[in-house]
Order: C-alpha cells, then structure tokens, then sequence
C-alpha cells in the first residue's frame, strides 16, 4: 500500500522466525507480463545481443531494486538485477547472452570543411564530421524470430539527423 511518498509490503500470511535465524521472505510473486526481445548495444563489445525482456509493471506494488528470476513460460531462463519500477512503468531487463543471434556492426565517418575565412591573418575553417553505424543481424534460430532494440548512446555534442527523433 502507498504511504504518503513511501510504500509498505503486507504479507499475506504469518510468517514465524526462530531466534537467531533468518529467512527470506518473497514479498511479490506475481506474474508480469513482458515482451521478449533481444537488446544490443555497440558499447558492451559483444558479438552478440543479450536476451532480455521489455517489461510494465501492471502489478499493483512497486519494484524495489533487487534481484529477479525470468521465466519464459514454464521454463526458467536466467537471473537479473532490476532497478526501482513503479506502478505503469516500463523497463528493458537483460538476463543472459543471445547466442543465436550474431552481430555485424560497420561503423562509418565522414568529415567535410563546409567554410574557410579568414579572420585577423588566420584561416578559421567549420567542418562537418558524420558518424554512421549499420547494423546486420543473423538469426540462427530458425524456430523463433527476434525483435531486436539497438540501444545507440546519445553522442555529447553532436545532432541526431537521422531519423529526425529517435523512436524511444
């Protein structure tokens, strides 16, 4: 339940703790629904993407940091470490390596001197530097496709040209 800018868990049933023990105690276990995907970033240096999960929190509790199990169905596909997830948000979650799926990446630069004039005896030019990444991926998993999210870092200084906004 939410308490003013807090929240607190209730456990539905009691729970007894001997002295001088411990015990874990889950206080959500709840399904939440997710879109499987595959999440690739040019940063982490792999040649393959992670698996992962885009995932809303339709549950009615918040999601305090900590460790997640990822169940694909029945099946248990790996560990995560999520961060804090309110009620409605939404949350990419990688959770292990994406070996069917292979990465090329061709990376390209360009620079163009777009002015010269010259200033006080000095020749001041303006170029133009564009930096282009194209991406190929190859699914050897012939029995499940893939949505794939590139996750491409802002650039500090530089302007998104193309597409005009990014989708996400």
């Amino acid at each position: 339940t939410e308490v003013g800018e807090v929240f607190q868990y209730e456990v539905e049933s009691p729970i007894t703790v001997a002295r001088q023990r411990s015990a874990m105690i889950p206080i959500l276990s709840a399904n939440i629904t997710g879109r499987r995907v595959s999440i690739y970033s040019l940063n982490d240096g792999r040649p393959n993407p992670m698996r992962g999960v885009e995932l809303v929190n339709e549950s009615d509790l918040q999601l305090l940091p900590g460790p997640i199990s990822v169940f694909d169905g029945a099946a248990y596909a790996g560990d995560a470490q999520i961060g804090h997830i309110a009620k409605g948000d939404k949350r990419l979650l990688a959770y292990s390596v994406d070996l069917d799926v292979d990465v090329i990446t061709k990376p390209q630069a360009t620079s163009t001197v777009t002015r010269l004039k010259i200033v006080d005896g000095m020749i001041v030019q303006t170029i133009a530097n564009t930096s282009t990444v194209s991406y190929a991926f190859a699914n050897k998993d012939a029995k499940r496709g893939r949505t794939v999210i590139i996750e491409q870092p802002r650039m500090d200084g530089w302007t998104l040209t193309e597409p005009k906004k990014p989708l996400e």
